[in-house]
């Protein structure tokens, strides 16, 4: 890099009020000599360090000229910017140059042609085609048009035409096929036929999707066949025949209608009921026969009746010795079973109330649980015998009847008693317990009632109670033991 100018007075003596001596002003104007050396000073070339360029706007008209410049002073390069070319020369098959000297015309001239030339450079003419024999390359991107030759090497990228012949694939393949069909070819490389044989997947075809034509889905045997095997499914067996117990029983008898036969030689035939001549069943009818039930006067059953669903209606009456066993008896209003030798008992619903009558007016009617618990009614009134039970379990009432002339009420037993008197007799109660109380049903036959010492009663009630008749008596217990400790009142005779 060249000298620049760089200020001498670093003291800056030369400045205005200063005594500026002749060494100040002689430094300075040695640095400015220095910087205008031609050979050490600034360039002026736009470099770095050399100062900005002189332009032609800096210079004075006229100012560059060949004396004020010396010949071969500017090195290209070095005192330019810009590109420039120092030497003109050619290089391959093909091209050639013109004169290489200063302010002469270099000219490059080649023997292009887009003939089939030897040793010369490709031309394509106005279509954009050219002649060449033998192209060894390796190409990159599309070729379009014909290709005449052999061509070696690998071809990348989509080849488009027909060659005129191939003889194989360099290696053999296999064509295949998967899925409802299966089918595998043998080896193939181009230099003949191959065939292979498919095969149809089991499962794999649809009736009446992938098919066409009529197929039976279902076997199902109608009325009059009998069916056996699964009804549907793939290799199934399944045997129809005829089934005469499914058919429909007939209802009318018109000759019309038909019996189905097998004949001895085993054919099936239809047997008319005009075509039935009794002659043919001679081994099997003796003697006369009737034609209805009501022309036997004593018709008997040899084996049960059944009755197909059906009923036996009419009028009159049916006589059965021994026992008569049903699911079930319907009766209407008023239809009576009756009971006894002399028709003694009835039972029938008249429509409004269900009625047990015991005609005879003979004996009761008793309802028992074996013979401890018996409700009895007759014509004195109804009697229980055993107990009589409330909803929750204890006894609704007690029954006492006189015993040695006393009528004893057993609190242990219940608290609501039934009892009857026929003669002189005597109240009296036992396993009381303060608190209890109840009622008596009391029938009493005319004869003297008297009370124990441990009932406290009035002597009017007593009186009352000895006229025959239906009475009311309530009691209450008011302690454990003693004397009169029996309350008990006496309602006036009921009717």
């Amino acid at each position: 890099m060249g000298t620049g100018y760089t200020r001498n007075d670093t003291p800056n003596n030369i400045a205005d009020g200063n005594v500026i001596n002749a060494a100040d002003l002689d430094g300075e104007f040695d640095a400015i000599v220095a910087a205008f050396n031609s050979s050490t000073g600034h360039s002026h070339d736009g470099t770095t360090g050399e100062g900005p360029q002189i332009t032609s706007s800096g210079l004075a008209a006229n100012a560059v000229t060949a004396t004020a410049i010396a010949a071969n002073s500017i090195a290209l390069g070095t005192k330019t910017t810009g590109s420039y070319v120092e030497q003109g020369a050619t290089s391959g098959n093909g091209l050639s140059g013109s004169v290489n000297a200063e302010s002469g015309t270099f000219t490059v001239t080649s023997n292009a042609t887009d003939a089939n030339t030897a040793s010369t450079i490709v031309f394509r003419d106005a279509s954009g085609d050219f002649s060449a024999g033998t192209v060894t390359a390796a190409l990159t991107g599309n070729v379009t048009g014909n290709v005449t030759g052999n061509v070696t090497g690998n071809v990348t990228g989509n080849v488009t035409g027909n060659a005129d012949t191939a003889t194989a694939l360099a290696t053999g393949r296999t064509i295949g096929m998967t899925g409802d069909v299966v089918w595998t070819s043998a080896s193939f490389d181009g230099s003949g036929n191959v065939t292979g044989t498919a095969t149809i997947q089991a499962n794999s075809v649809a009736l009446g999707t992938d098919t066409t034509g009529d197929y039976t889905s279902d076997i199902t045997a109608g009325t009059g066949l009998a069916s056996t095997g699964a009804t549907s499914g793939e290799g199934i067996s399944h045997t129809l025949s005829l089934d005469l117990n499914e058919l429909t029983t007939s209802v009318s008898d018109g000759d019309g209608d038909f019996f189905a036969v097998v004949d001895s030689l085993g054919n099936q035939k239809k047997l008319t009921k005009a075509n039935i001549a009794l002659s043919g069943f001679d081994n099997d009818i003796t003697g006369s026969f009737i034609t209805d039930v009501a022309s036997d006067t004593t018709p008997q059953l040899g084996g049960n009746l059944d009755l197909n669903s059906n009923d036996i209606t009419g009028t009159g009456n049916i006589s059965i010795t021994g026992s008569v066993t049903s699911d079930g008896f319907v009766g209407g209003d008023s239809d009576k079973i009756q009971l006894g030798t002399g028709t003694d008992l009835e039972i029938y619903h008249d429509g409004t109330d269900s009625i047990i009558d015991n005609l005879s007016s003979v004996g009761s009617i008793k309802i028992q649980d074996t013979s401890s618990t018996v409700v009895e009614i007759d014509a004195a009134g109804v009697t229980v015998t055993g107990r009589a039970l409330s909803s929750d379990g204890t006894n609704a009432i007690t029954t006492d009847s006189p015993s040695t002339n006393v009528i004893t009420f057993d609190l242990a037993d219940n608290t609501n008693f039934q009892a009857t008197t026929t003669g002189d007799d005597e109240l009296t109660f036992t396993n009381t317990v303060a608190g209890q109380s109840g009622n008596i049903f009391l029938t009493t036959g005319g004869g003297t009632i008297s009370a124990n010492a441990m009932v406290a009663i009035n002597a009017d009630a007593l009186t009352a109670l000895a006229t025959a008749g239906v009475y009311h008596l309530a009691y209450f217990v008011k302690a454990a033991t003693g004397d009169n400790r029996v309350l008990v009142s006496v309602s006036g005779a009921l009717t």
